[in-house]
């Protein structure tokens, strides 16, 4: 398995078991989303979607609750 594999996927055992109102950092959002970090600050910079986020001062963070909440808005039904 590849070291960026790897990294994600310890990140994500960091967050397993975490409470929804938890704050987490942008790897570990990027992580949960399989996305790349650079990707959720582009959404961050241009305002063109994204899970909400917590700005403390310069520093960026999501609520755990905010990813699982923009998962389920993008969830569709495959049609019959």
């Amino acid at each position: 398995m590849s070291e960026v594999h790897t990294s994600r996927i310890e990140l994500l055992h960091e967050i397993d078991g975490l409470h929804d109102d938890h704050l987490v950092s942008c790897e570990h959002a990027a992580a949960y989303l399989d996305l790349s970090v650079g990707h959720l600050a582009n959404w961050r910079c241009t305002k063109r979607g994204g899970p909400d986020f917590v700005r403390q001062g310069r520093v960026v963070k999501y609520r755990l609750a905010a990813l699982k909440d923009w998962i389920a808005s993008r969830t569709e039904t495959a049609a019959a």
